[in-house]
């Protein structure tokens, strides 16, 4: 469980580190959606194109399409720890 919140921790630095390069987009459990490296336009198109449950990936300039249900609420659930642990840090 701690390596997974640790994985999901470090891919969203990484990602966050190069928006323009690699980004993702996760949609899964009744419309909860997150982002990164991603413009709206992006998104919007990304969504369109694979509606419903999945996480798209872009790393190094190639995109990747997750449909499996195990591994997207894995991840739905590792990025609300992530989320919960920075609402919990100290103001900077």
């Amino acid at each position: 469980m701690k390596r997974l919140l640790l994985i999901a921790v470090a891919a969203a630095a990484l990602l966050a580190a190069k928006p323009h390069k690699d980004g993702y987009v996760l949609s899964a459990e009744e419309g909860i959606s997150f982002s990164s490296g991603t413009s709206l336009e992006e998104w919007r198109e990304i969504h369109t194109a694979h509606p419903g449950n999945m996480l798209w990936v872009r790393r190094n300039g190639r995109s990747y399409l997750i449909r499996d249900e195990a591994t997207i609420l894995r991840v739905a659930r590792a990025h609300e720890r992530t989320q919960e642990l920075f609402k919990r840090a100290p103001p900077v």
